[in-house]
C-alpha cells in the first residue's frame, strides 16, 4: 500500500507540502520454509513526483529500496525555484523514515553493502534534495543529493552515513 497527500500552501511562493506512507508486509514467521514478505513485480520503478517538474525515487535516492518488509514514512516540501535562464525550475527537500515491518537480517536495496541485524525494526532515515530545471520543451537538467543515516537495525554501523549524488541532462526531440 502507498498513500500520499499534497497541499499547496496559500502563500506567495506556492510551496507544496506532501506526506506519504508506504507499507510492504514482512514475513511474520521466518522459521517456517515459506517467505511471506511482499515482493514487487519489477514494474514498480520507484519513480514519480509529488507536484514538481521532475520525477525522483520517492522511496529514497540513496537507498533505492524495494517495498518489501518495509514501512517508509515521507515528508516533502517543494517550491518553484529561480531558473538560470528562460524556463521553469523546482526544488524539493524530502525526508524519509524507514522501518522494517518485521525485524529481519536482510534488506532489499540496490545500494547498501551492510545487512541489518534482525533485532530492530529501525533501519534509519534519509534526506534528499532535488533541483530540476526545464528550458522550453527540449532541455531538462536535474541534480539530486541524498543521504541515508543508518539506524539501530544496523548495529555497529548505527549513525554512519551513506550518500549519493546524481546528475541528469535530457534533450527531448
Amino acid at each position: 500500500a502507498d498513500v500520499s497527500v499534497s497541499w499547496e500552501l496559500p502563500i506567495e511562493l506556492e510551496p507544496v507540502l506532501s506526506a506519504s506512507i508506504a507499507y510492504g508486509s514482512g514475513d511474520d514467521t521466518p522459521a517456517d520454509a515459506s517467505d511471506d514478505s511482499f515482493r514487487q513485480t519489477s514494474l514498480h520503478g520507484d519513480n514519480g513526483k509529488f507536484r514538481g517538474i521532475s520525477r525522483f525515487r520517492y522511496y529514497g535516492e540513496t537507498l533505492r529500496t524495494e517495498l518489501s518488509n518495509l514501512i517508509v514514512t515521507t515528508v516533502s516540501l517543494g517550491s518553484p525555484a529561480p531558473a538560470p535562464t528562460q524556463g521553469e525550475a523546482w526544488i524539493e527537500a524530502v525526508y524519509h523514515n524507514y522501518q522494517q515491518a518485521e525485524p529481519a537480517a536482510n534488506f532489499r536495496s540496490e545500494r547498501l553493502d551492510v545487512d541489518p541485524n534482525g533485532l530492530s525494526e529501525n533501519l534509519g532515515a534519509a534526506v534528499d534534495i532535488i533541483y530540476a530545471f526545464e528550458s522550453g520543451q527540449r532541455w531538462e537538467f536535474e541534480v539530486t543529493l541524498g543521504g541515508f543515516r543508518y539506524g539501530e537495525a544496523f548495529g555497529a554501523d548505527e549513525g554512519e552515513w551513506a550518500s549519493s549524488v546524481s546528475f541528469k541532462l535530457d534533450y527531448n526531440f
